[in-house]
């Protein structure tokens, strides 16, 4: 299986709705946005910021990177937003919300199968450094993920094939049980002593 950044981003996005547990603590669950906008809060905004090459590649046309994920976790500050929490009971309120998302996120994959590895979550601090998120108090939860995407066009792909000892290749479309005679022997036969 092999999946793009958009569908890799609506696979969080998706996890993290239909968890019972998070989307009852999160009034907003989205992307980080674009442009500053009101948020609805308490919010769990997510985000992919970068990513590397994986130092251990697998074999096969597949390319691994490790990919940094980003999760914002906001209150609004405003105390008339909040009257049953002020001052230190609303710092509180964002650390339990906090180390709850870091505990359901750290080792999940998204529903996804394949094409990702576990969560590592790797941090989690108050953040400061958002002005676009000023009016709120806001968490931020930096982790990262192995993700896999192929390196070759499928149309490139080869099936091995291997009739009684004779190693042969059939390049895509013309693969299968369908297509024996469209593949090539790959090395001459051996003309023993």
């Amino acid at each position: 299986m092999n999946i793009n950044m958009h569908e890799y981003h609506e696979a969080i996005k998706n996890w993290l709705q239909g968890h019972e547990q998070i989307s009852s603590w999160f009034k907003l669950i989205d992307r980080y946005p674009e442009e500053s906008t009101k948020l609805t809060t308490p919010f769990l905004l997510y985000s992919v910021g970068d990513w590397d090459k994986d130092s251990e590649q697998p074999a096969g046309g597949q390319k691994a990177w490790n990919l940094s994920l980003t999760f914002h976790i906001g209150i609004n500050n405003l105390e008339e937003d909040n009257p049953e929490n002020t001052g230190a009971d609303l710092q509180i309120l964002l650390r339990d919300l906090a180390m709850a998302a870091c505990a359901y996120l750290d080792e999940s994959r998204f529903g996804l199968k394949c094409s990702v590895g576990d969560v590592v979550v790797s941090s989690c601090e108050y953040d400061a450094l958002s002005p676009e998120l000023d009016e709120y108090l806001v968490y931020v939860i930096s982790a990262n993920q192995r993700f896999l995407t192929n390196k070759i066009d499928p149309c490139l792909s080869s099936e091995l094939y291997n009739p009684h000892g004779i190693a042969m290749a059939g390049f895509a479309p013309r693969i299968g049980s369908g297509h024996k005679d469209d593949y090539e022997q790959l090395y001459p036969e051996y003309e023993g002593s």
